[in-house]
């Protein structure tokens, strides 16, 4: 319940802040655009077509900017490919199919330990992964806000960072249960353990299989929530600029 609400918080406060960088933007373009017009009240036709001049040059230099975005944008889709492979379900299915093939070879209790706790350590490894290719995706968003802001007087906007935190701490829960559950398991009668054995392996590979889908689809909110207000300023500024040399003429 806990994970489903954050999902929900993380959706919601993505689109907001869509909404607000989009909001922003058009405020500081109309403002612009209002300062601009009043600046040419009473002004002869070379101050005009001198103004005319200056923002197609702007608009220009935007342009050759928006190469730029268009190697950004393969950039980043090669990151969030890299992203989903580290915690797509075709991960957890091969470490899955593993840890079942080494239970069922095994006849002893190390052996179902030692695999388990292989399982285990991948989902931590795999989890450690995402949060560092996370944090490049992070990394590499920001310095690009800051850029455009910067050589194109956009309205600045710090995208926020992606946690894995709160999946650590569910799969370490599990991990705990496990630990609780096996050492009865291993207690009883033969014949019945190996059974119920992997029964608990289905059911813990069960849970951690919906902690991967929750997972996705906050990586999926926060990757939205990452490009999705620079695309947003780059359309908004593209706009802007022929606005202005509509105005002007």
């Amino acid at each position: 319940r806990e994970i489903i609400t954050t999902l929900v918080d993380i959706e919601a406060q993505a689109a907001i802040d869509r909404i607000l960088a989009r909001l922003k933007t058009r405020q500081g373009v109309m403002t612009a655009q209002v300062e601009e017009l009043h600046a040419l009240r009473g002004k002869n036709q070379d101050v005009v077509e001198h103004m005319m001049l200056r923002v197609r040059e702007e608009k220009e230099v935007f342009e050759r900017g928006l190469a730029r975005f268009s190697a950004l944008r393969t950039v980043f889709t090669q990151h969030t490919t890299a992203l989903y492979d580290l915690i797509g379900l075709d991960s957890l299915r091969a470490n899955a199919g593993r840890t079942r093939r080494a239970i069922e070879a095994s006849l002893f209790t190390k052996g179902v330990r030692g695999a388990m706790n292989d399982f285990f350590a991948q989902i931590r490894a795999d989890l450690d992964a995402a949060a560092r290719k996370s944090g490049e995706i992070h990394e590499m968003m920001s310095a690009m806000y800051a850029r455009f802001a910067k050589e194109h007087n956009l309205e600045p906007f710090a995208p926020p960072p992606f946690s894995v935190l709160k999946y650590m701490k569910e799969v370490e829960r599990l991990e705990r249960a496990y630990q609780q559950h096996i050492n009865t398991l291993w207690n009883m009668a033969s014949k019945a353990k190996f059974p119920l054995m992997k029964r608990f392996f289905e059911t813990v590979a069960s849970r951690v299989r919906h902690l991967y889908d929750i997972a996705n689809r906050d990586v999926d909110a926060w990757l939205k929530g990452v490009m999705s207000p620079l695309e947003t300023q780059v359309r908004e500024h593209q706009l802007q600029l022929k606005r202005r040399l509509e105005s002007i003429k």
